[in-house]
């Protein structure tokens, strides 16, 4: 008798023993928590017994499982499916194109909380078979047993258990959750920003304001310390339930004193230590509903010459003047303190204290600049003055044409700006230009002795070369080093032991230390690039000089890493080299830059960018090499041979991380010592190789086919390893069911490279 029935009578036992409570599967949390009646008919799809069960759900009775049908897998993994979901479509045969399908199910996957956690899998469904078919993976169910199911329930839990809880532990966890959303919102309304706070995970991060919780934190205070009345309301509320996880999505309507918004705010609250902490929050403006739209009066309009209501702005010209005055008088202390510290510029990705630091630099570098304003629009709304102007900037060699978009808000009855927006336009009546071009005195070749000692000696990223070669790249190499904010240009011949230096330069890095992470952080990435794509000084703001090659990041390990952002180029400049002072760019003389459009044929340019650069000799990398293949090699034996103790020695179990899988490293832990514990004759072959280091991480892509007497899958696999001053270990491993190739090789019988 498959394992599951047996639990599900012994738990009925004990319940009608124990109590005269009825037991419920956990999953019906969710509806209680949207306030929705629990359904009459569930599917649920054991992982452990790799049955699909039809449940039958009663408030009087409980549940049962009347019927049960078996399911056949193939080149599939269910385990970042597990939740409970929606089912959106029966299809029947005649609605499928094709006479190889009886029918099949198809379940709403990703679930709002997949798509907000990153889940990368597209679709579920579970086809009818009328033969089963062995050549396309994927998750099916015979004929008959369609069938029998057809269009009966609605919703399906895919869980690896049956966990069943009375009826009233379900209540009073919703209570406890539903206690817990009321006095966070309590706390937030009366502005304790102490208790308030206690509600957040000390892992929180929010996606759209790419805060973690001590930036969080501080803005929080803040806006605390500036405003008051807060009052918060929301409205079409949607919970999900997965795992100790909730999701919240709703509309949300926000007012304080001065201020009034509204849009979609969701939230992730994990349950832990008996605590509900929140580890996300987003936000989302939306327009509000028509019938709440605020509109304007007649008096509330300003006239299309730009004069302002003195009934609302009595004294907003004056403050507008004054920022016009301070910007153009170059007064930086002045100009900034018209500027709210929960200012934002969504154009410019700038919150307030990027917005200061750049200011202050562009200051310091600009000692005269003419600004001329005109065909200003404002609109009034709830205490708020949106202005919309046409401005013309320029400073030295510098200028630039367009429009300007502006919101004031009232905080402590000052005019202050919160919102800030730049939209570059061409000026008209002018024929395009290409921008001026500031060609400084071309510069002596400065092969500094420092690098010139070097000779010999390779980055410890050339491994990248010594796995995969140099033929698929161009015939140059930059190495650029951030903490001497130099760079070197190389010769990069087939024969690597030929490498030659050639010339090296002085060049500027972002604005702030450390490998970049996130969009807007300022920071220059790490890592091997490659050039691909360049765009001439014509398309470009005259910042950028006499043109700019693109970098490709984010590369791939980067994004299975969890980086953000984009645009990370080589570039010229009409100013004079400051060290750290881009936005994440590398900045070279315009000269250079030249140089390597005309003369380097510039494309698929390796780029190997370092904090600091660990020089080693050829000899000691490529016995690193060897030793990461052994590695490999190594995982691989142990996996086939089940040995666990082994197999497990080879993972990092403190930041290790499967992000598709949802585990850390304790859960990866349990649950190979489960799989490999019902695994035999375990055959595992890989195909198809590839290697990738930076910043002390090496990334490996292979095929995997994967061959035991109870499961057979076939995908793409990465693996992650950290470098510690001795050995490797794995932090992160994702893998992704794909169509089988007609050939694989096992590893150790054809060159791993």
């Amino acid at each position: 008798m498959p394992r599951i029935i047996i639990l599900f009578l012994l738990l009925i036992i004990i319940n009608l023993l124990c109590c005269e409570e009825i037991l419920f599967p956990i999953e019906m949390k969710q509806f209680l928590l949207n306030k929705q009646e629990l359904p009459q008919s569930v599917l649920f799809l054991s992982l452990e017994e790799m049955m699909l069960y039809e449940m039958e759900v009663n408030y009087e009775q409980g549940i049962t499982l009347p019927h049960k049908y078996p399911l056949l897998v193939y080149d599939f993994d269910l385990i970042p499916y597990i939740g409970l979901y929606q089912i959106t479509e029966w299809v029947q045969q005649s609605q499928i194109a094709g006479e190889e399908w009886y029918g099949k199910i198809v379940v709403d996957f990703p679930s709002k909380l997949g798509y907000y956690l990153g889940n990368e899998e597209s679709s579920l469904e579970l086809i009818a078979f009328q033969e089963p078919f062995t050549e396309v993976s994927g998750l099916f169910i015979s004929q008959v047993s369609f069938q029998e199911l057809y269009s009966r329930t609605n919703y399906i839990i895919i869980s690896e258990h049956l966990y069943l809880v009375t009826l009233s532990q379900l209540e009073q966890s919703v209570q406890n959750f539903q206690q817990s959303f009321h006095d966070w919102r309590s706390q937030w309304e009366e502005q304790k920003i102490n208790e308030y706070l206690q509600y957040y995970s000390t892992e929180f991060y929010s996606k759209t304001t790419e805060q973690n919780l001590s930036q969080w934190s501080t803005q929080k205070s803040i806006i605390f310390n500036l405003t008051n009345q807060i009052r918060v309301s929301f409205q079409n509320q949607e919970f999900i339930f997965q795992d100790d996880t909730i999701y919240f999505e709703a509309e949300q309507n926000y007012q304080n004193n001065d201020y009034h918004d509204y849009g979609i705010k969701s939230m992730i609250w994990k349950f832990i230590d008996d605590f509900w902490y929140i580890w996300a929050e987003d936000w989302e403006k939306i327009l509000p509903p028509l019938e709440e739209e605020p509109r304007p009066t007649p008096e509330e309009t300003l006239d299309p010459e730009g004069a302002f209501l003195e009934k609302q702005a009595d004294d907003f010209d004056d403050t507008f003047n004054n920022w016009q005055k301070a910007w153009l008088y170059q007064n930086i202390e002045e100009y900034l303190q018209f500027y709210s510290p929960h200012f934002i510029s969504e154009t410019a990705k700038q919150d307030y204290t990027t917005w200061k630091n750049y200011k202050t630099l562009l200051f310091k570098m600009n000692q005269k600049v003419l600004i001329e304003f005109s065909e200003y629009q404002q609109s009034i709304i709830d205490n708020q003055i949106t202005m919309e102007f046409i401005q013309i900037y320029q400073a030295g060699s510098y200028h630039d044409y367009g429009k300007k978009s502006m919101i004031w808000v009232k905080e402590e009855g000052q005019w202050k700006i919160i919102k800030e927006e730049w939209y570059a336009m061409v000026k008209p009546n002018d024929p395009p230009s290409p921008p001026s071009i500031v060609i400084k005195p071309p510069q002596a070749d400065l092969i500094t002795s420092r690098w010139l000692e070097k000779k010999g000696l390779v980055p410890y990223e050339y491994l990248n070369f010594l796995f995969s070669g140099t033929e698929n790249y161009g015939p140059y190499l930059i190495i650029v080093e951030k903490s001497t904010q130099q760079a070197a240009l190389y010769s990069l011949p087939n024969e690597v032991e030929t490498m030659e230096l050639l010339k090296t330069y002085h060049i500027s890095t972002g604005q702030n230390r450390g490998n970049k992470s996130r969009r807007g952080d300022n920071k220059t990435p790490e890592g091997l690039y490659v050039t691909i794509e360049w765009i001439p000084a014509q398309k470009l703001e005259a910042k950028y000089g006499s043109g700019a090659f693109v970098l490709n990041y984010p590369n791939l390990l980067d994004k299975l890493r969890g980086k953000t952002g984009s645009g990370i180029w080589i570039h010229g400049s009409n100013i004079d080299m400051v060290p750290n002072d881009t936005e994440g760019c590398i900045r070279f003389e315009n000269q250079e830059i030249t140089f390597f459009y005309e003369q380097l044929n510039f494309n698929t340019i390796p780029v190997i960018i370092c904090e600091t650069i660990e020089w080693k000799d050829l000899n000691s990398l490529q016995q690193e090499k060897e030793k990461i293949i052994t590695f490999i090699q190594e995982w691989l034996d142990s996996w086939e041979k089940q040995d666990i103790n082994q197999y497990l020695g080879f993972y990092d179990e403190q930041i290790f991380i499967s992000k598709k899988q949802k585990m850390n490293g304790e859960q990866w832990k349990k649950h190979k010592q489960k799989v490999l514990a019902k695994n035999l004759n375990l055959k595992i072959y890989l195909l198809e190789f590839n290697y990738y280091y930076a910043d002390n991480n090496l990334m490996i892509t292979f095929y995997q086919d994967y061959i035991a007497d109870n499961l057979k899958s076939y995908g793409f696999k990465n693996l992650v390893l950290k470098r510690s001053e001795h050995s490797w270990k794995i932090i992160q491993e994702e893998w992704t069911p794909s169509k089988r190739k007609d050939v694989v090789i096992k590893m150790g019988e054809e060159n791993a490279q």
